[in-house]
């Protein structure tokens, strides 16, 4: 029913910056050899989780940066070092959403504003 990704080992400090970028870990192929998700052969993108999978904060949208330590930049790279194994390291990517940049902005920097012609100013 899917696949599993394995969290960072906690030890290596990997798993706070694994939440923010997605998720590193190690994928396991189920019996019927799924790894659990679809990626788009253009973009790298997770385009579909399974139903039931196990997998551990994977989503659409996320992007595969790296398979072990080296990064993946095409599918045939992603495929090159994930196909026919049946458990990989995947390190994932996951796009900041705008709200999520105005929601840091915000805390990070409460006297700047975003002015009407989209420039950033102080307020005093």
């Amino acid at each position: 029913a899917g696949a599993a990704l394995r969290a960072a080992d906690p030890g290596t400090g990997a798993r706070g910056a694994a939440a923010q970028r997605g998720g590193d870990g190690a994928v396991v192929r189920d019996q019927s050899w799924s790894a659990g998700f679809r990626i788009c052969q253009e973009t790298l993108r997770v385009t579909e989780v399974d139903e039931g999978t196990l997998l551990l904060s994977i989503r659409p949208g996320d992007a595969a940066c790296a398979v072990g330590t080296t990064p993946t930049t095409t599918y045939e790279d992603y495929r090159a070092l994930a196909y026919g194994l049946s458990e990989f390291p995947l390190t994932l990517h996951r796009p900041v959403l705008p709200k999520q940049v105005a929601e840091l902005k915000a805390l990070l920097w409460p006297s700047m504003a975003e002015t009407e012609d989209g420039l950033l100013s102080f307020l005093s």
